[in-house]
């Protein structure tokens, strides 16, 4: 529990308790690192779904950044750093390039 207060419960009139700044910063910290929300719902005596929602509003994500693999594009074949295996085509081409998505589209192969 943040600062010694229960969150849990209906706030005044049958709503969910607002949540605090420092509830908030604890949230992003522990979110963060990896905890779950079972976890931070346990530190924050709060619901396990109040934390979801509340993460999810923040737009906090668990998707890790990873490095990307240096790959040629399918268009251009010019060297790009790929964020997987959906990502085949360098931003200049994906964006519109120098028309050579038509031919890659067409014929599957580069020039």
């Amino acid at each position: 529990m943040i600062s010694g207060k229960q969150a849990t419960g209906p706030g005044a009139g049958g709503r969910p308790a607002l949540w605090s700044d420092d509830e908030i910063s604890a949230l992003n910290t522990l979110w963060n690192r990896g905890k779950s929300a079972a976890d931070i719902a346990k530190i924050l005596g709060r619901s396990e779904d109040s934390v979801s929602v509340k993460a999810s509003r923040l737009l906090l994500s668990r998707k890790r950044k990873t490095e990307g693999k240096l790959i040629p594009c399918i268009c251009c074949t010019r060297q790009f750093v790929s964020e997987g295996k959906h990502n085949r085509m360098c931003d200049p081409c994906r964006e519109g390039g120098d028309g050579d998505l038509d031919y890659v589209v067409q014929f599957g192969g580069v020039r």
